[in-house]
């Protein structure tokens, strides 16, 4: 069933436009399922990296305890992505909601590559996600962080008060903590050593930065803004024509919205026509479309409150 919810997501994700009804019921049944069965909890043991079958009562096998933690990992991803745009988040919200047992189930779907190869089916094709299993424990941590920046910015003025200077602080933390990958990505003589991956998560570690700073009241493209803000722009877009050189992103959604946000922030014409050349998203595309249409009227610029109307009302409005 879990595995029908994420084709589901599939589906609805690769039209032409986000159906906020639609994925705001999946959400709600994904939610629904996972909490009537225990889903998360079956694959979220104290010992993530534990091989043994009895830590759930024989009731799955550890290679099934894999399976269903990369699915849930996969459908909160999903679903935290839509919730940028007003649609869905309540898994997502129910996830992050336990942030030790979110780490837990990330670690047990990462357990597969400590696993006897006959258990898993474990081919080359999985050798990359090996490479990089570092800067995807970041690109994840990034996720978990995003989903806490859209529920701040759907939040009341009083609540959202409380969460900005820990969000902030997240952010800080993660540069801090993995300075040597956003080294690399800086320096063209570490290129030769960075992945497509590498350059992915740097590319939406800069958009989270952005996006912190616009998620309530200030609207994208309008200025001035601060120099630290200015540098995350400039490092997001180098980063991202780095990775687009690197390797294919056109089915990476997280990067595909990393160019939606450097889209709405970028106000020269020639670096904005090649974000838009590069969102190959159907739905991501329309909607980077019509904001722009927008943006070129005056007064010019777009707060996340009218790009999440626009989603819910299909672009009616314009």
């Amino acid at each position: 069933m879990m595995i029908s919810f994420l084709y589901m997501y599939m589906f609805w994700m690769r039209r032409d436009h986000f159906d906020s009804n639609k994925l705001g019921d999946l959400s709600r049944a994904v939610l629904a399922y996972t909490r009537s069965y225990g889903l998360d909890t079956l694959c979220a043991s104290d010992d993530p990296l534990s091989f043994d079958n009895t830590i759930c009562g024989s009731v799955i096998t550890v290679s099934e305890q894999v399976l269903l933690a990369r699915i849930i990992a996969y459908l909160y991803d999903r679903d935290g992505f839509c919730c940028f745009f007003g649609c869905g988040g309540y898994f997502a919200d129910y996830i992050n909601s336990t942030p030790q047992r979110r780490q837990r189930f990330w670690l047990r779907s990462r357990a597969v590559f400590f696993l006897p190869s006959i258990d898993v089916g474990y081919n080359r094709g999985a050798e990359s996600e090996v490479k990089d299993a570092a800067t995807l424990d970041v690109y994840f941590e990034l996720i978990a962080l995003h989903q806490e920046i859209n529920s701040y910015s759907h939040a009341a003025a009083k609540h959202a008060e409380t969460m900005e200077l820990r969000l902030q602080r997240w952010l800080e933390a993660i540069y801090r903590e993995h300075a040597m990958l956003f080294c690399h990505v800086a320096d063209q003589t570490y290129h030769a050593e960075c992945t497509l991956m590498t350059f992915v998560t740097a590319t939406f570690f800069y958009a989270m930065k952005i996006y912190l700073y616009r998620a309530r009241i200030s609207s994208f493209g309008v200025g001035p803004i601060p120099s630290e803000l200015q540098d995350a722009l400039n490092s997001l877009v180098s980063a991202a024509y780095y990775a687009t050189k690197t390797g294919s992103v056109q089915l990476l959604e997280r990067f595909q919205w990393s160019l939606f946000i450097a889209g709405l922030e970028i106000t020269d014409p020639v670096h904005q026509e090649w974000v838009g050349n590069n969102i190959s998203d159907p739905a991501i595309k329309k909607v980077f479309d019509h904001v722009q249409d927008i943006r070129n009227q005056p007064p010019g610029g777009i707060t996340m409150k009218k790009i999440r109307s626009l989603v819910g009302e299909d672009f009616l409005v314009l």
